[in-house]
């Protein structure tokens, strides 16, 4: 009887230890589990969130970084390279409003009547310039009443795509450039060769001071350009060359070609034979800017005696 009373209270002994002991234990778990208040400064937070980020912050800080650098990309529209083709179906880019039209009629994005309407602004009516839109920028610009000025705007935006539209499916362009404006540099003996601008042949919009001070050469002669792509009329609209950075050099092996070259170069032409590799218009901070560009990428380059035409040398790149 003594020992079943013994062992009747031992188990009631061991059940209250254990559940005691579970208690505790409990507890301190709870204890643990405890949010400990921040008591960092609003200095600290901020340091701890640039160099000791959550895995949180680090990814709004990387979609954060994303958004500037999408917001600062141009609009643009790549094609693919057509293939060389006879002469005559190459477009003359450089003459009046053809990059104008090209860019208007091969972007693929929308852009408002008031917009296309400023950019279409020609002040003087040069050979070129298509007669009702010059007409209907002048009348624009002599009315103050905002609604007349909208309606004129939506007429020119519908005249920039009547006249843009035979442009379309245009994609193999040429475009002639003066000695002086493209830097053709004296006959090289060393290299064997003529060396042309590297602030033009560049895949750049625009030249930052650096570059401009690593090409010396360029700034020291007449004309050079400050951007790597050149104005057309209308003025937002540019010409620029795509992947040409390996092309400054033209490289002559024949001596007498080479001094053809020489003795024509001060008013030799260079021309460029290539296709639209790309329409962009620029944007900073998502807003879309006014410059629009039209990208060549050269498929052959023809130096020309400014005099007579003739063709000196020419290379397929």
């Amino acid at each position: 009887m003594k020992i079943r009373n013994s062992s009747s209270l031992c188990s009631i002994t061991l059940a209250l230890t254990v559940a005691f002991s579970t208690v505790l234990l409990s507890g301190c778990g709870d204890e643990k589990s405890a949010a400990k208040p921040d008591t960092r400064t609003a200095a600290q937070k901020k340091a701890d969130e640039v160099y000791n980020p959550t895995p949180e912050q680090k990814a709004k800080q990387e979609a954060e970084r994303q958004a500037r650098i999408d917001a600062n990309k141009p609009r643009s529209v790549e094609f693919t390279n057509p293939g060389i083709s006879e002469d005559s179906n190459y477009t003359d880019i450089g003459k009046i409003m053809v990059a104008f039209k090209i860019y208007n009629a091969r972007r693929n994005w929308e852009e408002t009547p008031d917009d296309i309407a400023d950019s279409s602004a020609v002040r003087l009516n040069y050979d070129g310039i298509d007669r009702k839109l010059f007409a209907l920028e002048q009348k624009r610009d002599q009315t103050s009443d905002s609604f007349k000025k909208a309606d004129i705007a939506k007429e020119m935006a519908a005249v920039v795509n009547s006249i843009s539209e035979p442009y379309k499916n245009v994609q193999l362009v040429k475009i002639s450039f003066d000695s002086d404006t493209i830097k053709l540099r004296p006959y090289d003996f060393t290299l064997k060769g003529f060396k042309v601008s590297e602030a033009f042949f560049s895949d750049k919009v625009s030249l930052s001071k650096d570059d401009k001070q690593n090409t010396p050469d360029d700034n020291d002669l007449k004309g050079a350009p400050s951007d790597a792509a050149l104005s057309f009329t209308p003025l937002d609209y540019y010409v620029g060359l795509f992947n040409t950075t390996n092309n400054t050099f033209i490289k002559v092996d024949d001596e007498q070609v080479a001094r053809k070259i020489e003795a024509a170069r001060n008013t030799a032409k260079v021309d460029v034979y290539g296709f639209v590799q790309s329409i962009q218009r620029k944007r900073v901070n998502g807003a879309d800017q006014k410059d629009r560009y039209v990208y060549i990428q050269p498929q052959r380059i023809d130096i020309r005696d400014g005099k007579t035409n003739e063709i000196l040398f020419s290379k397929i790149i």
